[in-house]
């Protein structure tokens, strides 16, 4: 294969687009729910209210994680020979995360995994205000993965594969009396749908003679019956109000109707959404911003083709533009194949070294050829495109769930010194949390392929997770700090609070000292009065203050009182006593 001349991206045919959203969430209490501390505790509530939906259940539980993809469910055999080599991939310790033990309990795994799969393809349009809407380019991508992830230290990550079928669109445009499905994709119109779909609520909007319009795809549907004719609604989640109303008056995110509509059907029971779900203990909180981390797969008949700009376009889902021209200044870009492009199998002109991987803070993209063949092979159409869908699936997952967990576990941290009441017992609690994830997931090597092991590497560099893993590990350091003088404290004040209690007791010990141990039998004292009311009143002194000084008010009074008082205050009474003695005599 010679290395061809560079063509604009309009002129590059696709031949494979897949794409795969990763959109984090942490699970959060609500209402009176701060009982829930430990991520286990978190997963534990949201997971029984995935259990308990009402009728036909749109989230269901997989039971075995090694089938994650959904044409694994049924297979058997040699059918399942795929999913041995992505288990065998990895390292003993990842697959007890990934996977489990299957002789533990469902409840005890560190991942729990549900699926949906009534979903067969997403509709949508790509808006262009400078003409009518009818007019603007449709899309149907099929949906090969709709996975939700539930990980025991309180985070989940929405899973959502798409890709492009030209079969598809044509059995959609047999269904529309006007087709307007696009049945075959160029690079730049790849990059159209890299760019506006990975977002799950617009960041931003265009004035349009005084019209705010969302910077989002238009009519954005789920599509369940693939025979059916889909309605076209150009306004559909474009409503900029109500993005504004949410976020600033219920101080969250908000999130497409649509995404809302995949986490929790209409008319059913699924997932409650923080800012709008008011029942149950827990909700979904978005993190991050509005752009999901992806993993991306674009193969083209030649990708040395493509110009330098529109690499850097796919390595960081740029909207087109001119093939020629970059999106950035040049002097910015100029460590960009150092710093992103992973090219161990990259040769132009080579059909076995066909493959390039970009990646960047919040997407690893990977683009091959996938036309031509030396002597029956393809390493890319036959090797990279299947282990992308899962290899490198479970490595991003990995990668991201540890920097999700990273910011979830540090929010409940800070969230804890709001509630001074059990600042103590929740921040053990998340400690343990974060115990877990340092010693169970955290993962710096995660296979003996020198591939994965480097490519692992160059996507955590990129996301910076050691750096946000220091910054936890010192609140975790500054939290115990805290935590062991606050025990000292309390140690301390305990012996405090005992000896101030045993002050009066030395008005009975001078008493029982100056009559005996057996002054009670002393046949003088039975008809005297005084002595016993000194006796009583003693003993009911130290009584109410040893109640009160554990239990009751005067234990804050007892613990700003000076020392030299409380001896002067004994004093006073012993002299006191000793002055009343020669009275009772």
């Amino acid at each position: 294969m010679a290395a061809s001349i560079l063509l604009p991206a309009t002129e590059i045919p696709v031949s494979l687009f897949r794409k795969i959203l990763f959109i984090p969430f942490a699970i959060r209490t609500r209402g009176r729910a701060d009982a829930l501390v430990s991520g286990e505790d978190l997963v534990g509530a949201l997971s029984a209210v995935l259990d308990q939906q009402a009728g036909t259940k749109a989230w269901c539980q997989v039971s075995d994680p090694v089938r994650h993809l959904p044409e694994d469910a049924q297979a058997t055999g040699t059918g399942l020979a795929e999913a041995y080599q992505e288990f065998v991939y990895f390292e003993p310790y990842v697959h007890r995360f990934l996977y489990g033990d299957p002789t533990t309990p469902q409840a005890g795994a560190p991942v729990r995994l549900y699926r949906r799969q009534d979903i067969r393809a997403l509709d949508f349009a790509i808006p262009d205000w400078k003409v009518p809407p009818e007019t603007w380019p449709r899309y149907r991508l099929r949906v090969e993965r709709l996975n939700l992830y539930l990980f025991d230290t309180g985070n989940a990550i929405l899973a959502v594969e798409l890709a492009f079928d030209a079969d598809l669109a044509r059995q959609a445009n047999a269904a529309q009396v006007t087709p307007a499905y696009r049945e075959q994709i160029t690079l730049k119109e790849a990059l159209d749908i890299v760019e506006s779909l990975r977002r799950t609520y617009p960041p931003f909007f265009d004035n349009r003679d005084g019209v705010l319009q969302a910077r989002y795809p238009a009519s954005l549907t789920w599509v369940t019956d693939t025979n059916a004719p889909t309605a076209f609604d150009p306004c559909l989640g474009h409503d900029a109000i109500g993005y504004i109303d949410h976020a600033l008056n219920r101080r969250c995110p908000p999130m497409h109707p649509t995404w809302r509509a995949l986490l929790k059907p209409a008319g059913g029971s699924g997932l409650p959404l923080e800012g709008y779900d008011t029942d149950g203990k827990v909700v979904l909180a978005q993190t991050g911003d509005d752009r999901a981390p992806f993993l991306l797969t674009v193969a083209v008949p030649d990708p040395t083709a493509i110009s330098r700009p529109d690499w850097i376009r796919l390595c960081f889902a740029d909207t087109p533009g001119d093939s020629n021209d970059y999106s950035y200044a040049e002097d910015f870009l100029d460590s960009f194949e150092r710093d992103h492009c992973y090219d161990r199998f990259w040769q132009p002109g080579s059909y076995w070294k066909n493959t390039r991987y970009l990646v960047c803070g919040f997407g690893l993209t990977a683009v091959g050829q996938w036309d031509g063949q030396l002597d029956g092979f393809n390493y890319f159409r036959d090797v990279a495109a299947g282990h992308l869908r899962r290899h490198y699936f479970q490595l991003l997952l990995i990668a991201h769930f540890q920097k999700v967990a990273l910011l979830t576990l540090s929010d409940r941290l800070s969230q804890s010194l709001r509630r001074n009441e059990s600042f103590a017992e929740d921040a053990r609690a998340i400690q343990k949390d974060i115990l877990r994830l340092t010693n169970r997931y955290w993962f710096e090597d995660i296979s003996a392929q020198l591939q994965g092991q480097e490519l692992f590497t160059l996507i955590r560099k990129h996301l910076r997770t050691r750096e946000v893993y220091d910054q936890l590990a010192r609140e975790v350091s500054e939290t115990n700090a805290i935590l062991n003088n606050d025990e000292q404290l309390r140690v301390a004040l305990g012996t405090e609070r005992l000896n101030k209690v045993a002050y009066p007791g030395l008005i009975l010990a001078v008493i029982t000292g100056f009559f005996g141990m057996n002054f009670f039998e002393a046949s003088a004292l039975k008809p005297q009065t005084v002595p016993w009311l000194l006796i009583v009143l003693a003993l009911a002194v130290i009584i109410f203050l040893g109640i009160h000084t554990w239990f009751g008010g005067l234990q804050k009074w007892l613990e700003r009182l000076p020392a030299k008082r409380v001896w002067w205050g004994a004093i006073a009474v012993l002299v006191f006593g000793l002055f009343l003695l020669p009275l009772v005599g």
